[in-house]
């Protein structure tokens, strides 16, 4: 996590205006700034990498391996619910109801081979007519540049951080959003080498 932190902070140093100096960036790096940063950091943080990390502070020794959770019966979490008094006089039927009532729906539809196919050819064709409009409408529109980009969602960061509905998340997909177009502004940016003109036959 310190790394990504690292590479968020360095991103963000380098997408910074050019005539700013580090010490300005410095001063003008908020604890705010921080936390959205360190945030960003642990939602780029993979399971795997939590796992491996929590293994090396806690490693399960070779010969053990998992046990799986006993389950629960109806009964046990009847009589765990009034002696916790969550509920009062809670009834075996009504968890058994509870648990029951979404057994019927599956979450899905049951379909014939022939409502399948259809539906599939129906959805393709619907992507195919709606790529060649987007082809037609993508040849239209003005592109914007990466750093117009990042200039309207820094202002955009601002304005919503001021709003009253704001929300934590919410502005940390801005700033992620914000950091894709800045990030794509510095590669435009960068200067070729040499041996980027000169292809191999």
């Amino acid at each position: 996590m310190k790394h990504s932190y690292r590479i968020i902070f360095i991103e963000s140093l380098l997408s910074s205006d050019e005539s700013t100096s580090v010490k300005q960036f410095w001063r003008s790096y908020t604890i705010k700034d921080a936390i959205f940063n360190v945030a960003s950091a642990w939602s780029d943080l993979s399971v795997s990498n939590l796992k491996n990390g929590w293994n090396k502070l806690w490693p399960q020794p070779r010969g053990e391996e998992s046990v799986e959770p006993e389950c629960v019966t109806v009964d046990e979490m009847v009589n765990l619910c009034n002696n916790l008094e969550i509920s009062t006089n809670l009834m075996s039927e009504e968890v058994s109801e509870w648990l029951e009532c979404d057994k019927v729906d599956g979450g899905f539809q049951m379909l014939s081979d022939d409502e399948i196919v259809a539906s599939v050819s129906a959805t393709k064709e619907e992507e195919e007519g709606a790529d060649e409009d987007e082809c037609s409408n993508h040849e239209e529109k003005q592109t914007i540049s990466h750093s117009e980009a990042e200039t309207m969602l820094s202002k955009c960061i601002e304005w919503f951080e001021s709003q009253e509905e704001a929300n934590a998340t919410q502005a940390l997909l801005l700033r992620k959003i914000r950091n894709i177009a800045a990030l794509k502004a510095r590669t435009s940016k960068r200067q070729k080498k040499l041996t980027d003109y000169f292809q191999a036959r």
